[in-house]
Protein backbone atom coordinates (compact mmCIF):
# COMPACT_ATOMS: atom_id res chain seq x y z
CA UNK A 1 0.00 0.00 0.00
CA UNK A 2 1.00 3.48 -0.90
CA UNK A 3 0.87 6.58 0.93
CA UNK A 4 1.65 9.81 0.05
CA UNK A 5 3.51 12.42 2.50
CA UNK A 6 2.94 16.00 1.38
CA UNK A 7 4.12 18.82 2.74
CA UNK A 8 3.25 22.47 3.33
CA UNK A 9 5.67 25.46 3.87
CA UNK A 10 5.95 27.43 7.41
CA UNK A 11 3.56 30.67 7.52
CA UNK A 12 5.50 33.70 7.03
CA UNK A 13 5.67 36.35 9.86
CA UNK A 14 3.30 38.72 7.67
CA UNK A 15 0.81 36.06 6.75
CA UNK A 16 0.57 34.94 10.33
CA UNK A 17 0.30 38.15 11.71
CA UNK A 18 -2.58 38.64 9.44
CA UNK A 19 -4.55 35.56 10.80
CA UNK A 20 -4.27 37.01 14.05
CA UNK A 21 -5.47 40.27 13.30
CA UNK A 22 -8.52 38.55 11.28
CA UNK A 23 -9.01 36.45 14.49
CA UNK A 24 -8.99 39.41 16.85
CA UNK A 25 -11.19 41.46 14.65
CA UNK A 26 -13.90 38.90 14.55
CA UNK A 27 -13.43 38.09 18.28
CA UNK A 28 -14.43 42.75 18.52
CA UNK A 29 -17.12 41.74 15.87
CA UNK A 30 -18.73 38.62 17.66
CA UNK A 31 -18.77 40.93 21.25
CA UNK A 32 -19.76 43.82 20.07
CA UNK A 33 -22.45 41.99 17.93
CA UNK A 34 -23.87 40.09 21.60
CA UNK A 35 -23.65 44.01 23.33
CA UNK A 36 -25.58 45.27 20.57
CA UNK A 37 -28.24 42.52 20.89
CA UNK A 38 -28.36 42.79 24.45
CA UNK A 39 -28.94 46.57 24.62
CA UNK A 40 -31.64 46.23 21.70
CA UNK A 41 -33.16 43.59 24.27
CA UNK A 42 -32.77 45.56 27.14
CA UNK A 43 -34.96 48.74 24.81
CA UNK A 44 -37.69 46.88 23.75
CA UNK A 45 -38.15 45.76 27.50
CA UNK A 46 -37.89 49.78 28.36
CA UNK A 47 -40.65 50.19 26.06
CA UNK A 48 -42.81 46.93 26.92
CA UNK A 49 -42.97 48.89 30.30
CA UNK A 50 -43.34 52.03 29.22
CA UNK A 51 -47.02 50.64 27.03
CA UNK A 52 -47.93 48.79 29.95
CA UNK A 53 -47.79 51.60 32.76
CA UNK A 54 -49.50 54.27 30.08
CA UNK A 55 -52.17 51.92 29.83
CA UNK A 56 -52.69 51.31 33.02
CA UNK A 57 -53.26 55.16 33.64
CA UNK A 58 -51.81 54.84 37.44
CA UNK A 59 -50.98 57.18 40.01
CA UNK A 60 -47.52 55.53 40.27
CA UNK A 61 -46.44 56.35 36.45
CA UNK A 62 -43.05 54.13 36.85
CA UNK A 63 -44.76 50.87 37.95
CA UNK A 64 -42.51 48.43 36.09
CA UNK A 65 -39.98 50.37 35.29
CA UNK A 66 -36.62 49.37 36.49
CA UNK A 67 -34.78 52.45 37.42
CA UNK A 68 -31.34 52.49 35.28
CA UNK A 69 -28.60 51.93 37.98
CA UNK A 70 -30.44 49.20 39.82
CA UNK A 71 -28.42 46.64 40.80
CA UNK A 72 -29.89 43.14 41.50
CA UNK A 73 -27.88 40.47 43.95
CA UNK A 74 -28.46 36.98 43.78
CA UNK A 75 -27.43 33.58 45.78
CA UNK A 76 -27.77 29.85 45.10
CA UNK A 77 -28.61 28.00 48.25
CA UNK A 78 -28.84 23.97 47.47
CA UNK A 79 -29.74 22.52 50.74
CA UNK A 80 -28.85 18.41 50.59
CA UNK A 81 -30.78 17.33 54.13
CA UNK A 82 -32.66 14.74 54.82
CA UNK A 83 -35.94 15.79 53.07
CA UNK A 84 -34.36 15.85 49.60
CA UNK A 85 -32.82 18.27 47.27
CA UNK A 86 -34.11 21.71 48.27
CA UNK A 87 -32.90 24.85 46.08
CA UNK A 88 -33.06 28.04 46.80
CA UNK A 89 -32.76 31.25 44.71
CA UNK A 90 -32.74 34.95 46.66
CA UNK A 91 -32.69 38.29 45.05
CA UNK A 92 -32.29 41.82 46.32
CA UNK A 93 -31.91 44.95 45.09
Amino acid sequence: MLSAVRGYLPVNAELHHNLVDFSTQQESVRELSQKKNNLLLELQNYEENQKVASKQQVAHQNLGVIPAQTQLSTALAINLGTDGKQVQMLQAT
